[in-house]
């Protein structure tokens, strides 16, 4: 191999190294940014006290669910179980998210454990009223 490609080839690794960070923060910033993107899910007065809506979010495989607890407290989170991903459906008349597969059991209000397998609450997402509208983004806790 000649001197000069050699000189390239560390030129080249030297410029490389010095990038690496640079463009894993960028990426980092961008995935972040794309996770605190917020979706309209709902205007606010189509969601009465005690009432729900189902949603997915960031993407098409990503159930989700928001519910109206009182006239001026809303809340979201995941409905992918914590044990195994079971999806979770809201039972209003026991006021919880249960799991089919394995019996497990959130609170509505706050996505704590109830009962069952599961070893942490659902993942909650931020909630903001814009303008009239119900806008949830990326996880809170």
């Amino acid at each position: 191999m000649s001197e000069a490609v050699g000189a390239g080839r560390r030129r080249f690794l030297g410029r490389a190294a010095l990038a690496a960070p640079v463009l894993g923060a960028a990426a980092w910033l961008y995935a972040r940014a794309g996770r605190r993107a917020g979706r309209v899910v709902c205007r606010a007065d189509e969601l009465p006290v005690g009432g729900y809506r189902l949603f997915e979010h960031p993407g098409p495989d990503e159930p989700c669910i928001l519910i109206r607890r009182t006239p001026d407290r809303l809340v979201a989170y995941s409905r992918l179980c914590t044990h195994e991903s079971c999806t979770v459906a809201y039972r209003q008349g026991a006021d919880r998210l249960e799991c089919p597969c394995h019996a497990g059991a959130y609170a509505a209000d706050d996505g704590r454990v109830l009962a069952g397998p599961p070893p942490r609450p659902l993942r909650r997402l931020d909630v903001t009223v814009a303008d009239g509208r119900v806008v949830v983004g990326g996880a809170a806790r």
